[in-house]
């Protein structure tokens, strides 16, 4: 009899579980079911207006895809939220992050967004640094600024080099390096003519792709001075060979009256790695050394000899008459110490030195536009780098 109980019993447990099983498959499959109805009538496709760039949206997987096609769609009309796909906050940070680096044009929104969940439905949202009247207004300005910038390049010249060289140099003089409203846009840039490097990185891509040059930004870390920091740059495409360009780190903040930088105008992934980092992930690798600004220029040197001297006098000379008062010069690491030793000396006898030659010479072909006992220059070890600087 006990036996027949304990097995009514174990009958009951077990119908008990199934019962339990199946109602728990059940709720799951209807909420499946109902999640996807919910998102069926999302969109797949964008609208009429499209990405500014899709380099970033093209390494997202489908359901991501579909959340930035979702946010892209809806996000300029300043809406509390947006339904998206069901997805994870880190996918939707992902997401967030890969639509800001394509559309530079979007101005309006901070760097934080949230996940909010309600019942089957999925929504983003963020804040906006700007209401919808103020954010267009900006946006026009900042895009009017740009193409005008682009337009002015081409302009002067066909050469996509030279179209490059203008509008870096122009952001750097254009811009100092801080903070203010908007600084991580290109209106903070352009406009206010303040930023951090994200507003730097993000006006090189609107005015580059205007002039019709390939560029996207790239997200990363520098290190200077034994401090590492996020940071953004940008990569460009000429020719179908790919370079990295830091505008910011071009941008020589001290002193505004010194010529721009170029130590990192077009370099490549080995040189941009001593002091940058992180953007691996990203599978970028830029080989392209053709239209690195020392290279394009014959300004760097595998040797030190009479013949590169007379080589540093004449860029001097052609760079101080065309207004420019500094002039770099980069040599490879076989002789880069003797560039410094035989161009200023030992520090404790100069009197041989060639710098006095330089200053000598530029001088007399410049009409005394340069003050010849005001001079400076930088040696830079990261880079193998001189720069003569002359007021």
């Amino acid at each position: 009899m006990k036996k027949f109980i304990n097995l009514l019993l174990c009958i009951a447990i077990g119908a008990g579980l199934a019962a339990l099983f199946c109602n728990v498959y059940n709720s799951e499959t209807i909420r499946l079911y109902l999640t996807e109805r919910a998102e069926a009538s999302l969109p797949s496709e964008f609208g009429d207006e499209k990405p500014f760039s899709d380099y970033y949206y093209n390494k997202l997987n489908d359901k991501q895809k579909k959340a930035y096609i979702c946010i892209f769609n809806d996000v300029k009309n300043h809406p509390e939220k947006i339904q998206i796909p069901s997805i994870s906050f880190d996918d939707m940070k992902k997401v967030f992050q890969y639509l800001k680096y394509d559309n530079p044009d979007i101005i309006c929104l901070s760097d934080k967004c949230y996940l909010i969940t309600e019942s089957v439905r999925t929504y983003f949202s963020a804040d906006y640094l700007l209401d919808k009247d103020n954010c267009e207004k900006y946006t026009a300005d900042m895009i009017s600024a740009s193409k005008q910038l682009a337009d002015e390049a081409k302009k002067k010249t066909d050469s996509v080099y030279d179209r490059e060289l203008y509008i870096h140099d122009y952001i750097v003089n254009c811009c100092t390096y801080g903070s203010c409203n908007l600084d991580s846009t290109a209106y903070g840039c352009l406009i206010n003519s303040q930023a951090v490097c994200t507003g730097y990185a993000y006006s090189a891509m609107l005015a580059l792709n205007f002039a019709g040059i390939e560029t996207v930004v790239i997200p990363g870390k520098a290190t200077s001075d034994k401090k590492t920091e996020l940071h953004l740059w940008n990569m460009v495409k000429l020719d179908g060979e790919e370079y990295f360009l830091d505008v910011t780190w071009d941008d020589p903040d001290f002193d505004k009256s010194v010529s721009p930088s170029h130590l990192y105008f077009n370099v490549t992934e080995s040189y941009i790695s001593k002091t940058h980092s992180d953007f691996d992930a990203l599978s970028v690798h830029c080989t392209g050394t053709k239209y690195n600004y020392f290279v394009y220029n014959s300004l760097l040197f595998d040797k030190y000899d009479y013949t590169v001297t007379d080589k540093i006098i004449n860029r001097c000379i052609s760079e101080v008459k065309a207004g420019n008062y500094s002039s770099e010069f980069m040599f490879t690491n076989d002789c880069f110490n003797d560039a410094v030793t035989t161009l200023f000396g030992t520090g404790s006898d100069d009197d041989d030195a060639d710098i006095r030659k330089i200053i000598y010479y530029v001088s007399a072909s410049c009409e005394n536009k340069i003050t010849s006992n005001k001079i400076s220059y930088t040696i830079d070890d990261s880079t193998n780098s001189i720069r003569i600087i002359f007021e």
